[in-house]
């Protein structure tokens, strides 16, 4: 029989395998590797992205907080000024009040008396003055009583004086802002 060697055969059959595998292995690493370097490549490109929409945002952030710093500002300087006009707007009422009563009391004052101090606070008036006769002071402190500013008036003394005129002089509660606006 004839002898055949068969080993060259299987060698070449081996080394042709090995090549195979060690290809497809080689295949498989270089894949992975440019995987890899693909992952991190679009990674860093997301990472660069997304900074720069955190950028934006903090930008966008910063504004908005300036605005708001703004606008609390413009709201703590509007209830400022709202106070101060609600303060104009009492005093005003209270100087109204004032000239009215004024012009009710230049309005009633009879010829023989006159004013020598008159006062008015927020809750009382007060008029102090001399006359020549009594019927004229009762006028005065009647026809003041009947002022819906001053409703309730009191004529609290009357003194004869050495000069023979009489001093006399007149308090009124004055009513609440509320009554006197809708004129009780």
């Amino acid at each position: 029989m004839l002898r055949v060697n068969l080993l060259p055969w299987r060698e070449r059959a081996f080394e042709k395998r090995y090549r195979f595998w060690r290809g497809l292995l080689l295949c498989g690493i270089a894949g992975c590797a440019l995987w890899l370097i693909f992952s991190a490549w679009s990674t860093q490109r997301q990472t660069a992205s997304r900074q720069q929409q955190l950028s934006a945002l903090m930008a966008y952030q910063l504004s908005l907080q300036r605005q708001l710093e703004s606008v609390q500002a413009l709201g703590e300087r509007y209830r400022l000024a709202e106070a101060l006009n609600q303060q104009s707007d009492a005093h005003f009422q209270r100087s109204l009040h004032v000239v009215q009563r004024l012009r009710h009391l230049s309005r009633v004052v009879p010829e023989g008396v006159w004013a020598t101090r008159l006062s008015d606070s927020a809750v009382q008036f007060r008029l102090d003055g001399e006359g020549v006769a009594y019927g004229e002071i009762l006028a005065l402190s009647k026809s003041l009583r009947d002022a819906p500013q001053l409703p309730q008036v009191q004529l609290q003394e009357v003194r004869l004086l050495p000069a023979a005129n009489l001093s006399f002089s007149v308090n009124a509660r004055l009513p609440s802002g509320d009554s006197v606006a809708r004129g009780d």
